[in-house]
């Protein structure tokens, strides 16, 4: 693993990744997360936290399983350090959660998606 820094703490911002092998298990067809959280910046890279873990749910396509490993990611890593480097830095520290899936993107950019309904909770 490979650190460094070179920027002022105002440039900081808190980068989340979230992934999901869908129903990579061939007994139950469970998906897995897999996590991983950085302070980055122009000249900064500083790994935080990383995890992977098998989903609890089964899922039953690519994009709800790649929904439940964002879930975690904000959750379980984004969120809690967002606030303590936050309060590290005595100022608030952008959290910015990245995805690759399209389907999964678009749900969230709407708010809503046919095929994923059940998963996302109406306002």
């Amino acid at each position: 693993m490979l650190s460094h820094s070179g920027d002022r703490k105002e440039d900081a911002s808190l980068i989340t990744y979230a992934d999901a092998d869908f129903a990579n298990d061939p007994y139950s067809q469970k998906s897995t997360t897999g996590v991983f959280c950085e302070v980055r910046a122009p000249q900064t890279q500083l790994p935080l936290s990383w995890s992977s873990k098998g989903q609890g749910p089964t899922a039953r396509s690519t994009p709800e399983a790649e929904l439940y490993a964002l879930d975690h990611a904000v959750h379980h890593h984004a969120l809690p350090l967002g606030l303590f480097w936050s309060v590290l830095l005595n100022r608030v520290v952008p959290v910015i959660a990245m995805e690759d899936n399209e389907p999964c993107i678009s749900a969230i950019a709407k708010g809503v998606s046919r095929k994923l309904a059940y998963v996302i909770a109406k306002k």
